[in-house]
């Protein structure tokens, strides 16, 4: 089931061309699926604090990319819950966090 699943998302929204390659077991075969399986997740729980730092940077370059080159310094020994503690970032996991990164986005592209 998983298998047709992929293959009619992957032409759904026209990923893959299934007339070219065979979708089958496509998805099977990219190894941090299985080796690092919240690979996926980070990218998406990544945005938020990301755009945080270019919002910022919108209104204050320097402190965007000192926020930046400080985080990319930080050990791996903290968590996600920290750095957005320690910085201010929005906080995905709640709800006043997800309707603040709304207006953000709104702010940020004009929209009231």
């Amino acid at each position: 089931k998983i298998n047709d699943l992929f293959e009619s998302l992957c032409i759904q929204y026209e990923i893959l061309d299934s007339s070219s390659v065979d979708m089958t077991y496509f998805w099977s075969l990219v190894n941090h699926n299985f080796e690092s399986p919240m690979y996926y997740i980070s990218y998406a729980v990544s945005l938020f604090p990301s755009y945080d730092i270019y919002y910022e940077s919108l209104n204050n370059r320097d402190s965007a990319v000192e926020i930046y080159r400080e985080i990319i310094g930080i050990s791996d020994e903290y968590g996600i819950l920290d750095i957005i503690e320690k910085y201010e970032f929005t906080n995905i996991f709640t709800e006043e966090g997800i309707k603040s990164f709304a207006q953000k986005i709104k702010t940020a592209n004009g929209i009231k």
